[in-house]
């Protein structure tokens, strides 16, 4: 594996944000076991020469510390080596700003005039 997107130690991370997955040679589909921790549904899409790999997903959650890795072999049959990028590989995700916080109280402010006599 040659690259990842986000990278290893990424942080900041868009919350639709695929996985893609850079590699140096052909890879057998069928072989590769991916893994992400915690978990979300991943969904494979391979380019044309099994090179890439892109795993979408549902958003992943906010401010939250992601791991992934990846396994499998290549079409010649050799087990994916390091080639690169970091396997497994870790990445933040951006956090949301979640508007003012219900735990303040407002109270109004009645400013009145100064007795003039």
């Amino acid at each position: 594996m040659t690259a990842t997107t986000p990278a290893n130690g990424a942080g900041n991370v868009a919350l639709n944000q695929p996985l893609i997955l850079d590699f140096n040679a052909a890879i057998a589909p069928a072989t590769v076991v991916y893994t992400l921790t915690p978990t979300l549904t991943l969904t494979p899409t391979w380019n044309s020469s099994y090179t890439r790999l892109t795993l979408a997903h549902t958003d992943f959650v906010a401010g939250v510390n992601y791991t992934a890795q990846v396994s499998g072999q290549d079409q010649a049959g050799n087990s994916l080596a390091s080639g690169g990028a970091a396997n497994p590989w870790q990445f933040a995700t951006v956090l949301v700003n979640p508007g003012p916080s219900s735990d303040f109280i407002y109270l109004p402010i009645i400013i009145r005039p100064a007795n003039s006599n």
